[in-house]
């Protein structure tokens, strides 16, 4: 799923610049945009 909020764009965006393939989120409702973005 891609997100339309731009801070989650530019996250994604770094984390594939940087090959960032790991994270560890905590548990809530405030990662689900982040987790989203990534799981593709």
């Amino acid at each position: 799923m891609y997100s339309t909020i731009k801070s989650i764009q530019l996250l994604t965006a770094l984390l594939k610049k940087y090959n960032i393939n790991k994270l560890v989120l905590s548990p809530g409702g405030s990662d689900i945009p982040i987790i989203h973005s990534l799981e593709n």
